[in-house]
């Protein structure tokens, strides 16, 4: 999530399977996931960016299937765990984008609540030290451990534009990620239940 852009579903609406899965999944969206690619100026909010990634996702599965074959295991992180559980055929496609919708709505109406814009950064170059030492005493956390020198935090704005500071001194590469929300941090906690109860419902 992040990286979305206005062509990222050409190489599937090009294939005949890809294409029927994108179709498949529209009624469940309201729109064709294309249409959610016509409006630049939302293309990262949550509400478009994780039914839209998890479309692309089991039609890029659907697409590769008829030529890979079966899979052994599929695994996925945050949004990417509602697909890989439709990849595997635990739930169908049109339920995949429907739970997606409901968590991002969900981690959206968290957000709103709290009043303050958080985000989330990637940092190159720190230790799991590093990180915790810039992070502590400040409303942000380390999100998502990539390698031992890789991370994503998140956090509230300012706390994030303090800490991109810290590490420009640092010469720790930065990069700002286009995600609304704090994903994976004590500021999503309320998001839990909620779509826990969508989960089972």
């Amino acid at each position: 999530q992040g990286a979305q852009h206005a062509g990222m579903l050409d190489l599937l609406l090009a294939d005949p399977h890809a294409s029927v899965a994108l179709d498949r999944v529209a009624p469940a969206l309201g729109r064709h996931p294309r249409a959610l690619l016509a409006d630049p100026s939302r293309l990262f909010d949550n509400v478009v960016a994780q039914p839209l990634i998890c479309a692309a996702q089991i039609a890029a599965w659907a697409g590769l299937q008829h030529y890979a074959g079966a899979a052994r295991a599929f695994a996925g992180y945050s949004v990417g765990e509602l697909a890989s559980h439709a990849c595997a055929g635990a739930i169908d496609a049109p339920a995949l984008v429907r739970l997606a919708l409901q968590r991002a709505a969900v981690m959206e109406a968290v957000a709103a609540e709290q009043g303050r814009h958080g985000g989330m950064i990637g940092l190159s170059g720190p230790s799991s030290r590093d990180v915790q030492r810039v992070c502590s005493a400040r409303e942000a956390w380390p999100a998502i451990i990539i390698d031992s020198s890789t991370f994503v935090v998140g956090g509230v704005d300012d706390a994030l534009a303090e800490i991109a500071r810290e590490a420009a001194l640092q010469g720790w590469k930065i990069t700002c990620l286009n995600v609304g929300v704090a994903s994976h941090t004590p500021l999503m906690a309320a998001a839990v239940e909620p779509f826990r109860h969508d989960l089972e419902t």
